[in-house]
């Protein structure tokens, strides 16, 4: 009798004993995530502590060290299609930097155009101490053609200094006609590379962009070779499985002076450095000069050796933007 009437205590005790279980997973899992850092079957850990992100009253992300100091700059990225900004407007708005698209390549014949906003962006953002990066948006099917790029970034800027790097974006269109189309993961890992090192031997800095599929394309050694600024819109936190210094974290952020929603990022000045090849260098524990405001280096290690080129593809025969080719507008197919 007394043990039929224990059978229903054993069966709660046994419940609470499974739901503290439960709880105590779901409670380290959080914890894991929230604090960088992976509970998969690899070995990645974030360098980054996702608590110490908090968002101001514009939507802004800002972030800081652990001993609660700032750790972070807030910036934006803009194009063509943000005509009549009012960069003085944005920098009293706390836009610390802008990264410009300098140009692109059209996505189906392949021509390579100024952004009709460039100079104006530029002037703006230096006249109103905003540092400055660039972007393009590529197109190129093989490192020739990346190199190609690299080059009219070159003679456009003519000498004139970045504060910030200049980022490789190259993204698909799910259009079959367009010249990219299902490109090979190593083409686009040739193509990233060789646009980076060849500005790279003209004292530039660098970086990739892309969300973390695209990202996740390039081999390892080039994703960790070059800066990464990542692309993943309204969540808490990124997913991405590797380092990055540059979060672009919406398309939607509200900018006094900006007609328009803008695409709206994260510096994280401390825990992933802008790379160069003298960080690199300073890595494999060679000499290196690094520069203590995280810009580009004053006095860079030489690049790698540029690889020796292909054969230049044919011209298209397209000096002019034809209708409807504009290069595609980079903020929507960024997203995940």
């Amino acid at each position: 009798m007394g043990d039929t009437q224990d059978k229903p205590r054993r069966h709660l005790a046994w419940l609470f004993v499974l739901v503290g279980v439960v709880l105590a997973v779901g409670a380290t899992i959080w914890i894991v995530h929230r604090n960088g850092g992976t509970i998969d079957n690899d070995d990645y850990l974030s360098p980054y502590t996702w608590s110490n992100l908090s968002t101001d009253e514009a939507g802004r992300l800002h972030y800081a060290g652990n001993d609660g100091e700032a750790a972070s700059m807030a910036g934006i990225d803009c194009s063509e299609w943000d005509t009549g900004t009012d960069w003085a407007l944005v920098a009293e708005d706390g836009i610390q930097f802008a990264l410009i698209r300098v140009g692109y390549r059209g996505s189906t014949l392949g021509g390579l155009y100024v952004d009709k906003m460039f100079e104006t962006a530029y002037a703006g953002a230096k006249d109103n101490g905003i540092l400055v990066g660039l972007y393009f948006f590529s197109q190129a099917r093989n490192a020739a053609e990346a190199r190609e790029e690299a080059d009219f970034i070159i003679k456009t800027l003519a000498g004139r200094p970045i504060d910030l790097p200049i980022f490789f974006d190259h993204e698909g269109i799910a259009d079959p006609e367009s010249r990219a189309y299902d490109m090979s993961d190593a083409d686009y890992t040739a193509a990233a590379r060789a646009f980076c090192n060849h500005l790279e031997h003209a004292g530039y800095t660098t970086g990739i962009y892309g969300n973390r599929y695209a990202i996740a394309k390039l081999s390892d050694e080039v994703r960790d070779m070059y800066t990464i600024w990542l692309a993943e819109w309204d969540t808490d936190y990124p997913h991405a499985r590797f380092d990055f210094t540059f979060w672009q974290f919406t398309n939607a952020g509200h900018v006094e002076g900006m007609w328009r929603r803008v695409d709206t990022s994260i510096w994280f000045l401390n825990e992933v450095g802008i790379r160069t090849p003298a960080t690199r260098a300073a890595a494999a524990g060679e000499a290196g000069v690094i520069n203590v405001d995280g810009l580009i280096p004053t006095d860079p290690e030489a690049p790698e050796p540029e690889p020796e080129p292909e054969p230049e593809p044919e011209e298209s025969g397209d000096s002019e933007a034809p209708d409807g080719e504009t290069g595609g507008e980079p903020e929507g197919e960024a997203q995940d």
